[in-house]
């Protein structure tokens, strides 16, 4: 197997407040080197928090994907960025997903074998010479196996044929959904409405769409905000409450992220017009 990708290393110390982490081509590995924090951050449609002790990584950043995050105090990481193509790359050669990454994007882990690689490799990137170089590129496809390894423990590599979730299953969930809009809606309640167990709807889900049940229930939400923006006079805040986002500025975030354009010129360039977002 030959995949030759470089790591790239930056040691941050980060403050205790709510800051953006700008969006990036490439997949992002916080490791904590120094200080015990609570991390919150936003995942779709909600804020979830975890307590981040030194050994621990924070949640994998997925390539092209900002962050909001709030830490409630100082905190030293070793930030190891990867290219999204490298992943893909040992994924294939591996007969791996790439989704297998989703459960580290989604919660803050901890893997002693990754973090001395992360420490490692970083200790041989301020080296400086031909030889740190060498061990810098030569240990980045052990460390995307590790991921992939790490997360796919609870994951079958494969959905299993004709496990997808049906379409009217699939029907009855977006209508759930919808009726509970304006309100929290965990991955618990989508199983509950379902009558699966959190991991057969998350596998199920996966399979017929391609999202996370968390995604899921975002695309719904944006996908209600749009009829709203085009076919109500409703203010931006009164559109962000219906559909449960958080306030105006979560919903232009989401809906700016997955469309590409404001809801605010959605709506100029939409009115009277038939929606254009699928």
């Amino acid at each position: 197997m030959t995949v030759s990708a470089a790591l790239t290393f930056e040691d941050l110390l980060l403050p205790a407040a709510e800051f953006s982490d700008p969006a990036a081509p490439e997949y992002r590995l916080c490791l904590v080197l120094q200080g015990e924090a609570e991390l919150s951050w936003q995942q779709d449609d909600r804020w979830v928090s975890a307590r981040l002790r030194p050994g621990m990584f924070a949640p994998l950043t997925r390539p092209h994907t900002a962050a909001q995050l709030r830490l409630s105090a100082h905190q030293r990481h070793l930030m190891v960025t990867v290219d999204a193509a490298s992943f893909s790359a040992v994924a294939a050669q591996c007969e791996r997903e790439v989704s297998a990454l989703d459960a580290l994007c989604e919660r803050p882990f901890r893997n002693p074998f990754l973090a001395r690689l992360c420490a490692e490799a970083y200790a041989e990137a301020q080296r400086g010479d031909a030889l740190g170089q060498y061990f810098q590129t030569a240990l980045a496809p052990v460390l995307i196996g590790g991921l992939l390894r790490h997360g796919a423990q609870d994951v079958p590599s494969r959905p299993a044929a004709g496990r997808a979730l049906s379409e009217t299953a699939l029907r009855g969930l977006r209508d759930a959904c919808l009726a509970n809009l304006e309100g929290s809606i965990s991955v618990a309640t989508l199983a509950l409405w379902s009558q699966l167990t959190v991991g057969e709807l998350s596998r199920r889900l996966r399979a017929r769409t391609g999202e996370t049940p968390h995604q899921f229930v975002l695309g719904v939400r944006l996908h209600r905000a749009a009829d709203l923006l085009q076919h109500s006079a409703q203010s931006l805040a009164e559109v962000a409450s219906r559909c449960g986002f958080f306030d105006q500025a979560h919903l232009t975030q989401a809906f700016t992220r997955r469309y590409g354009f404001t809801p605010a010129r959605y709506r100029r360039e939409r009115q009277g017009s038939p929606r254009l977002l699928s």
